[in-house]
C-alpha cells in the first residue's frame, strides 16, 4: 500500500538506497483513471561497496591478522580475502572462504616473506565488488631454537635437546666448528649422537624449518664424551721402596688426565695416597716411590674427561 512514485513513463531510477540491501517493487498502470492490478514483484540487491584497504596486525613468522573497513556494507555482507607473495596477484594467489567478519587470521604462511592482501565484497545477489587496494606486511624470520643442551650418555654418545619452535616441521643440526656441515635433520627437538670418540669434544648448533624457511643458527653448545675407565694397573720394576705401574688407556686419547692412588688397605678405606692427581698427568705409566718395604700395595687409576668429569676407578 506504500506508494514509491507515480511516473508518466515506463522507467524509474530509485536513488538514495542503502548499500547491499534488497529492494522490491510492483507496478500498476492507469488507463482513463482506472488502475490495473499489480504486476508480479521484482526485487534486487544494491551493490556492495568496495572494502577498505586491509591492515595487518599481530604479525608472526607464519601468520598475521588482517582487518579492513566495511565501507558502509551491512553486517550480512560476505567478504573474500586473497593473498599472494606477488604484488600483481599474477601467481601464488590463495583465497580464503567467504566470511561475514571484517577481520581474519592468515595462517601457515612462509616466514621472511612479504605478503600482499586484498579484499572484495559480495552482495546478496552474488555480485562481487572490485578488489580493495592491497595491503602488505612481511612475516617475521623463523626464530632460532633456544635451550640447546648436551647430556653426555657415555664414552661414545651424547643426547642433544632444545626447545620446540611452533610450526617447525624439521630441525637441522650442524657442527659447531663447521657450521655448514649438516649432522642430521630431525622432525623432533631431540637427537642422540652415537659412534663418538672417547673423551672428545663435540659441539652443535641447531636451526628450525618452518614452511620451508630455515632460521638462523642457535648459539653453539659443546661437551666432551666421558673418558673410559683405565685398565687395571700392572706393576713392574719392583724394588723394596718403589715400583712402576702401567695401565691401558682403554681408548682414551693422549691428552686424557689420570689420577693414581694407592694404599696398603685393599678397600682403600684408610692409608690412601694420591701421588698423581688431576689434572696435570697424561701418561699411562708412573713410578711409586718411598714405599714401605715388605708391604703389599694396592693401586688404582681413574681418568678425567675434558669437562673435568672423572671416571670410576679401575680394578686395583
Amino acid at each position: 500500500a506504500t506508494l514509491v512514485i507515480s511516473t508518466p513513463t515506463p522507467g524509474f531510477m530509485e536513488t538514495g538506497l542503502s548499500t547491499n540491501t534488497q529492494y522490491g517493487l510492483v507496478v500498476t498502470a492507469f488507463v482513463n483513471y482506472v488502475e490495473s492490478a499489480r504486476s508480479p514483484a521484482v526485487s534486487s540487491y544494491t551493490y556492495a561497496a568496495v572494502p577498505g584497504q586491509p591492515v595487518a596486525s599481530q604479525v608472526s613468522y607464519s601468520s598475521f591478522t588482517v582487518t579492513w573497513s566495511t565501507n558502509t556494507n551491512p553486517g550480512n555482507t560476505l567478504y573474500e580475502i586473497s593473498y599472494s607473495s606477488d604484488s600483481n596477484f599474477a601467481a601464488f594467489v590463495s583465497t580464503t572462504a567467504t566470511l561475514l567478519n571484517n577481520t581474519t587470521a592468515l595462517l601457515n604462511l612462509t616466514p621472511s616473506t612479504t605478503w600482499y592482501v586484498r579484499v572484495r565484497a559480495e552482495n546478496g545477489d552474488g555480485v562481487m565488488t572490485d578488489f580493495s587496494q592491497y595491503g602488505s606486511t612481511r612475516t617475521l624470520d623463523v626464530p632460532a631454537p633456544t635451550g640447546l643442551s648436551a647430556q653426555v650418555l657415555g664414552v661414545s654418545s651424547i643426547s642433544w635437546n632444545w626447545n620446540l619452535v611452533m610450526g617447525a616441521t624439521a630441525y637441522n643440526l650442524y657442527e659447531a666448528t663447521a657450521p655448514a656441515t649438516l649432522v642430521i635433520s630431525t622432525p623432533t627437538p631431540a637427537f642422540v649422537e652415537t659412534g663418538l670418540s672417547t673423551n672428545t669434544q663435540y659441539g652443535l648448533v641447531v636451526t628450525a624449518i618452518v614452511n620451508g624457511k630455515e632460521s638462523v643458527q642457535s648459539p653453539a653448545v659443546s661437551s666432551y664424551t666421558f673418558a673410559a675407565v683405565p685398565g687395571q694397573p700392572i706393576p713392574s720394576n719392583v724394588d723394596y721402596t718403589s715400583f712402576t705401574v702401567t695401565w691401558s688407556t682403554n681408548t682414551n686419547p693422549v691428552n686424557t688426565p689420570y689420577e693414581v692412588s694407592f694404599s696398603s688397605d685393599p678397600t682403600f678405606a684408610t692409608l690412601v695416597s694420591t701421588p698423581v692427581a688431576f689434572p696435570g698427568f697424561t701418561s699411562n705409566t708412573t713410578n711409586l716411590v718411598n714405599l714401605m718395604p715388605s708391604t703389599t700395595y694396592y693401586v688404582r687409576v681413574r681418568a678425567q674427561n675434558g669437562d673435568s668429569v672423572p671416571t670410576g676407578f679401575s680394578g686395583y
